[in-house]
């Protein structure tokens, strides 16, 4: 027994030794921004090569593969790379709309997590984002992440969400879209791509996207009233959707007042009416016209089709579905705002 558990000891003493000399001579890549030109990858990765100290260093490659290019920054840096600590992806938009096979090193990749987010960048950024010495790519999830709790003018979408979209009938992907401005990075709107074009959501327009997928956790919208304007903080957001012949779509808010600027008295019940009205117009119009968007488009980020095919096993052009839409909103506080 004695003999086993000596055994046993130094088996695990051994193999201490050997992972923290492996650790040693590894760097963690935190961010890849892929762009796809002339049939070949240009990569740019953003790599921790020194976790203790926060060491960045950025390495641009060119290659046929995401391996070979990955391959060539190991022999760069001298280290080897370790990719289950990546936390962005940022795409072109030639890479989304002219390859489809960059995801399948992630896929095939055993010690890649695919919990990380995936991103859009426009060309007169990408020389731009990773040149603070800063980790952007952890920087990127934090914006996400707060804005889902706080804002939900963005969404959260992780690499598995993207295949789904991306293979299921019915449904196109949105991205969250990065700026840079003074050398400040932002994410302030989404956007989508078919074949023809693209379709960018404004801050209001990705509030009223994830109102209509339930991903709206905690949203602020501003209504117009007597030119003039006032703001809800909405939360448990609810739309149900329901598909006969037509499609219905209900929408429920609970809602507090945030900011007035209304001529309304807000001691006065009728004037909570009007304020509740206005909003429910407010959201049923603007919900028309991110379908009527999608539409035009004819990009259908929203997934409507898809959810008719799911219900009711009917494969159906976008352009030819009716639809109508209800909203009801309670305001159940007015906070200081009286």
């Amino acid at each position: 027994m004695k003999k086993i558990i000596i055994v046993v000891v130094s088996i695990l003493l051994l193999s201490g030794c050997y992972d923290y000399s492996e650790i040693d001579d590894i760097s963690i890549i935190t961010g890849i921004l892929l762009d796809y030109h002339n049939n070949q990858y240009e990569m740019i990765s953003e790599v921790l090569e020194n976790e203790k100290e926060s060491k960045i260093n950025i390495y641009k490659t060119s290659c046929k593969s995401i391996n070979l290019c990955l391959l060539k920054i190991s022999e760069e840096s001298n280290k080897e790379l370790f990719i289950s600590h990546l936390k962005a992806l940022i795409l072109t938009d030639r890479t989304i709309n002219k390859d489809t096979s960059f995801y399948d090193y992630f896929l095939r990749n055993s010690k890649s997590k695919m919990n990380f987010y995936v991103y859009y960048i426009e060309d007169q950024y990408i020389d731009k984002l990773f040149n603070n010495n800063k980790n952007t790519s952890l920087f990127l999830k934090d914006i996400i992440d707060y804005n889902t709790r706080n804002y939900s003018s963005l969404i959260k979408l992780s690499f598995t969400d993207m295949i789904q979209k991306n293979i299921e009938y019915g449904i196109i992907n949105i991205y969250p879209s990065i700026t840079i401005d003074d050398e400040k990075v932002y994410i302030d709107k989404l956007v989508s791509f078919n074949k023809e074009n693209k379709t960018i959501l404004s801050n209001t327009e990705s509030v009223i996207y994830n109102i209509l997928l339930n991903n709206a956790i905690s949203s602020y919208i501003t209504i117009p009233c007597d030119n003039e304007n006032f703001t809800l903080k909405l939360s448990k957001s609810k739309s149900k959707y329901k598909y006969d012949n037509k499609l219905t779509i209900n929408i429920n808010n609970n809602a507090i007042l945030s900011s007035y600027n209304c001529k309304y008295d807000l001691n006065e019940k009728e004037s909570i009416n009007i304020l509740e009205q206005l909003s429910n117009d407010y959201i049923k119009n603007k919900s028309y016209e991110l379908l009527k968007l999608s539409k035009n488009n004819n990009t259908d980020f929203l997934g409507i089709t898809r959810y008719i095919y799911k219900h009711n096993k009917e494969k159906i052009n976008l352009n030819n579905i009716n639809e109508v839409i209800y909203v009801n909103t309670k305001i159940t506080s007015i906070g200081e705002s009286r």
